[in-house]
């Protein structure tokens, strides 16, 4: 499968062990793509998409929201 490493601005989280090639991306039995991440240790469900890259995408944001959460630090949460 053909690999986008961007899409929808975003920089798509690359996984070469993965058979897809993203990394939070999973081929279910009814051939759509499940996204989902660890947060606390735990797996997220993100949703169920058509192709490998909207899954990848729906990671990217859910990862870059966490990250600028983060990046805002604690002075932003009290503004």
């Amino acid at each position: 499968p053909t690999v986008a490493a961007e899409a929808e601005g975003l920089r798509l989280h690359l996984l070469s062990s993965n058979v897809n090639g993203y990394k939070g991306v999973c081929k279910q039995a009814a051939g759509r793509f499940q996204a989902r991440r660890r947060v606390d240790g735990r797996q997220t469900h993100l949703g169920y998409y058509g192709s490998a890259v909207e899954a990848a995408v729906a990671y990217a944001k859910a990862v870059g929201q966490v990250a600028a959460a983060g990046a805002a630090g604690p002075s932003a949460a009290a503004a």
